[in-house]
């Protein structure tokens, strides 16, 4: 004997597993915001292997970007992207001191981010990049007086330049390109060779 269900039962189950479905699909669209972490469990971009040759010309000797998994080490174009652990910081140092390296590390503090965040910035460089090593901190902003005076390292600088204030925020990314453009033919071209 095989029972079977009447038809109205299965209409029944149908409609629950449809809710179901429909409230799981609610819950991992607007609600428990921690599934949306689970995105670290996708692996980042790492530089091919075929292109690691190309990444040994640079002052901080051989790069292992598998170094780092869980963060992208390759831009879309084959540039490295750098992070603690993917070098030799001793090779860097020495590699620097003997090449006489200077680094400039620039920096836009327009609007409240002066105020907010470029001090802070700047101390923060000061502790933790390049230390021992000749750098020049340049600053493009549209209010050089208001830029405040850090204690800087020996060999370490800090240049401002003056940029306007863009009135539309699409015009922000060009300006800045145009900027850094601009002093890479200058002086900041000049002085570091590294950026």
């Amino acid at each position: 004997f095989i029972y079977k269900s009447p038809p109205r039962a299965w209409k029944k189950i149908f409609w629950q597993l449809i809710l179901l479905a429909l409230g799981i699909l609610g819950l991992l669209r607007f609600g428990l915001p921690i599934l949306r972490h689970l995105e670290v469990l996708i692996p980042m971009g790492v530089c091919p292997l075929a292109r690691t040759p190309l990444l040994r010309d640079n002052f901080s000797g051989p790069l292992d970007p598998g170094a780092r998994p869980e963060v992208l080490t390759c831009t879309s174009w084959g540039a490295p992207i750098i992070w603690d652990g993917t070098f030799d910081p001793d090779v860097a140092q020495q590699e620097a001191v003997q090449r006489n390296l200077t680094v400039g590390l620039t920096v836009f503090a327009v609007g409240r981010y002066l105020e907010k965040y470029l001090e802070r910035f700047l101390e923060t460089a000061e502790q933790h990049f390049m230390v021992g090593q000749r750098v020049v901190y340049y600053v493009f902003t549209e209010r050089p007086a208001a830029v405040p005076r850090v204690p800087l390292g020996p060999g370490r600088r800090l240049r401002v330049e003056r940029v306007a204030r863009e009135r539309r925020w699409q015009d922000v990314s060009m300006a800045r390109m145009r900027a850094l453009q601009a002093a890479l033919g200058g002086r900041l071209g000049r002085e570091a060779r590294f950026v």
